[in-house]
């Protein structure tokens, strides 16, 4: 009877421990975190070895809204970074990776190995969520750091103004 519990206790482990063996997916790269506000980013930007962050001049307005975006160089593995912002909090970060030092099967490989399996895979994109970010890695080799919260919200705008947009199409149509 001992036997049997042991080998079901260890059978029972086997199976649950790489599910404890994986990290959670973070909200962030390189201490910038999702959510922050522009004045944290731009002191984390300034703090970190993987940015050439060169101060306002990297600093510019979203098209049509208030809201910041950060394009700064990368050094060495980064090309170049993007952290957007959403009424004053950081909802994206994208690294554009420079293919020169890194591959995509690395990239790929060392997530795999941290977070498991994709979510979604697929030849131009893999991603990884969970209930407050989604990761992905898209081709040509960029990562993306979203808001899940931030990123829903916006599709379900930009979804509401294509059906404004419809209706708008259809009035115009129907006035002929």
């Amino acid at each position: 009877m001992n036997k049997k519990l042991f080998t079901a206790v260890i059978v029972l482990l086997l199976i649950v421990m790489p599910c404890f063996s994986q990290e959670v997916l973070p909200a962030g790269y390189e201490g910038i975190m999702l959510g922050m506000d522009p004045d944290e980013v731009k002191l984390k930007l300034g703090e970190s070895p993987q940015f050439m962050y060169r101060g306002e001049p990297d600093v510019s307005m979203m098209p049509g809204t208030a809201d910041q975006l950060i394009d700064c160089d990368g050094s060495l593995y980064i090309d170049r970074a993007f952290f957007q912002f959403s009424e004053g909090r950081l909802f994206s970060i994208l690294l554009m990776l420079d293919q020169e030092f890194i591959d995509h099967y690395s990239v790929f490989s060392k997530f795999t190995d941290k977070y498991g399996d994709p979510d979604y895979l697929d030849p131009q994109k893999i991603y990884w969520e969970n209930d407050e970010v989604i990761i992905s890695i898209e081709r040509p080799l960029n990562i993306k750091y979203l808001d899940r919260a931030e990123f829903e919200k916006m599709q379900e705008e930009s979804a509401s103004g294509e059906s404004a947009m419809e209706m708008g199409r259809e009035s115009f149509l129907d006035s002929f």
